[in-house]
């Protein structure tokens, strides 16, 4: 909508019918009559923006980011340095124009249970101490990472890679290194 420099914005069957009847009913010349040149009604539409009033304010008072979203991860035991890891990923965001008609997100919705499926079931095989310190003993895991932002250029892995880069992945004390992952 930059383009434009005018917001875009979407109505729902419902109000886009309740608008569009008081616009011709009041717009419309009635039969027989000329059309006076201007407009008797018109509907002036407001977005609501948390935290700044619109979007360029919120960001430049870094109020928001452009996303908003956060990267997660889980491990199946407590991580540690220099150990093998297994990595399972699933996309957590899709994109769209308006929040509410995200038609991608049943493809990431089932990425995301299907990884959380896979650690549950495998926190239910390591629940047995002696399976989770098999695991430990062999220096080896697996970590579930759920990436947002992939929809806009990949940015949630790209930021993981780079923290992975920079040896803060996850954490100071168990960093993981890209030699790392299996």
């Amino acid at each position: 909508w930059s383009l434009y420099e005018k917001p875009v914005m979407f109505l729902e069957e419902k109000f886009h019918d309740l608008v569009f009847s008081a616009y011709n009913t009041s717009n419309l010349p009635k039969e027989g009559a000329e059309w006076p040149g201007y407009f008797m009604a018109g509907a002036q539409l407001s977005m609501q923006m948390n935290g700044a009033g619109d979007a360029e304010r919120c960001l430049r008072r870094d109020y928001c980011t452009p996303l908003g979203g956060f990267n997660s991860y889980g491990t199946v035991v407590a991580p540690a340095k220099n150990q093998k890891l297994f990595m399972v990923a699933a996309q957590i965001d899709s994109n769209a124009l308006f929040h509410d008609r995200v038609y991608g997100l049943n493809a990431d919705a089932s990425g995301v249970i299907a990884t959380l499926l896979a650690a549950n079931i495998l926190a239910t095989y390591v629940a047995d101490a002696s399976k989770a310190k098999l695991l430990a003993d062999q220096n080896k895991n697996i970590m579930f990472n759920f990436f947002d932002g992939e929809a806009f250029g990949y940015i949630g892995s790209s930021a993981i890679a780079s923290r992975m880069r920079d040896g803060k992945y996850p954490n100071d004390n168990a960093t993981i290194n890209f030699e790392d992952i299996a």
